[in-house]
Order: structure tokens, then sequence, then C-alpha cells
């Protein structure tokens, strides 16, 4: 075992969880963002058909709900532009929504619990 041997194995282990082994932390927490963008605005139209006068409240209340959702795709957009990685294979890219389900889970929840909340 020469000294570029031990060099050589932990670059090779970094391609290899590159590729299809192990998604990026970068890519997971932008899908993670468009999830929660989704319940955002599932928890908004949630509370908004509950209200009895859509017109007294209706425009206002979807106004204010949307753009908080819309600054996060936005975010979430402008941060997939950046990091987009060349390749990968469809099961990296299916393994990726799954830990982005998992990081987002307790937010998505929060958003859900707090709309039925306000609705009951």
């Amino acid at each position: 075992m020469n000294l570029t041997d031990t060099f050589e194995r932990p670059r090779e282990a970094l391609v290899t969880r590159s590729h299809g082994h192990w998604p990026s932390g970068l890519t997971v927490f932008v899908k993670s963002l468009h999830l929660i963008s989704a319940a955002w605005i599932v928890a908004v139209l949630l509370v908004w058909s509950a209200i009895d006068d859509h017109e007294i409240a209706g425009a206002n209340t979807l106004m204010h709900a949307v753009i908080p959702a819309l600054s996060i795709e936005t975010l979430a957009l402008y941060i997939g532009h950046w990091t987009k990685v060349v390749g990968g294979s469809a099961f990296s890219h299916a393994r990726e929504w799954e830990q982005a389900l998992l990081w987002a889970i307790v937010p998505i929840v929060f958003l859900i619990g707090t709309a039925l909340l306000v609705i009951g």
C-alpha cells in the first residue's frame, strides 16, 4: 500500500456517493421547499374554503396567504437553478423526494394541523 492509494480511496467513495447512492443535501433541501410551499397552498385553501363570506375575505386573504408560498417556491426554484447536478439515476431522484418528505413532514403536519385548528 503506497501513499497514493490512501488518497485515492476517499475520492472514489465520494464519486460513488454522488452518483445515485447518496442524494445531495442541497437537492433534498430544494425538494423539501417545494413540498412545504405546496402544503402551504393546501393549508390556505382549507382555511379559505372554511370562510363563510368569500367576498369579504376572498382576495385579501388569498393574496396575504399566497405571497409567502410564492416566496418559498421562488427561493426553491432559484436554489434549484444554481445547484443542478448533471447525471444521477431515476432511483436517486426518487430517493431525494423520499428524503425531502422526511425533512418536511413536521412543517407540513404543523401547517395542515394549524389550518384544521383554525377551521374547527
